[in-house]
């Protein structure tokens, strides 16, 4: 299967298949207040820990270059194969917990091993801290011996954008690309002032007319 057909199987797995709080989240549109953080943190965190890892994975926590990592391995799947999942949470949000589960979604979904990271979180935490844990958590699974052709980014929301600034480092510093990117509403253009603002308006899963007025 070419790259471009295993990016829009992926796409469809998404979109058609979504978990169900990914169903309430864009059937409500809720409005999150992430000044909030700490609070929000807290509540997602005592969901998430009291979620059961299903039979049919195996996890294993791994340190990446210093970067906390949940290595998750589904039941019959490539051991050639890896999806590197970047959570969403306006980079504020999004525990251990909740990436680990995250992780697990799409493993299952595509029957494919998937590491996720637990990148550090703002606004404790410096201003590139997100992309520094990315970067060295991405270069540590190279290291474990994951070859780039073999490897999908997969991120939500500020995943996504994780997802896009980490293929930028990549170019720069001239280290060979992933296979496949899978961007779900990253945050590409936080003036709202981009084209798609228009065009997609009621189609992302994520942002509404609130989150970008006229």
């Amino acid at each position: 299967m070419r790259p471009s057909e295993r990016v829009n199987e992926w796409l469809t797995i998404a979109n058609q298949s979504p978990s169900l709080r990914g169903r309430i989240f864009t059937r409500m549109r809720m409005r999150i207040d992430l000044t909030q953080y700490q609070k929000l943190r807290e509540g997602t965190d005592v969901v998430y820990k009291r979620l059961k890892i299903p039979e049919d994975i195996e996890v294993c926590e791994t340190i990446l270059n210093g970067v906390r990592t949940d290595f998750i391995f589904p039941q019959g799947a490539p051991e050639d194969r890896w999806i590197f999942n970047l959570h969403g949470g306006g980079f504020v949000m999004g525990s251990g917990a909740y990436s680990l589960h995250s992780g697990i979604h799409i493993a299952r979904a595509v029957g494919c091993r998937a590491v996720s990271v637990d990148y550090r979180l703002a606004p404790e935490n410096p201003l590139t801290a997100a992309l520094d844990d990315t970067v060295d958590a991405y270069m540590g699974l190279l290291e474990q011996g994951a070859k780039p052709e073999n490897i999908a980014l997969y991120g939500v929301s500020a995943g996504g954008g994780l997802c896009l600034s980490l293929c930028h480092t990549l170019k720069e510093r001239g280290e060979k690309m992933p296979a496949a990117i899978v961007a779900l509403s990253p945050p590409t253009d936080l003036s709202g002032s981009g084209e798609s603002r228009k065009t997609m308006l009621g189609k992302d899963p994520l942002f509404s007319k609130k989150d970008f007025p006229a």
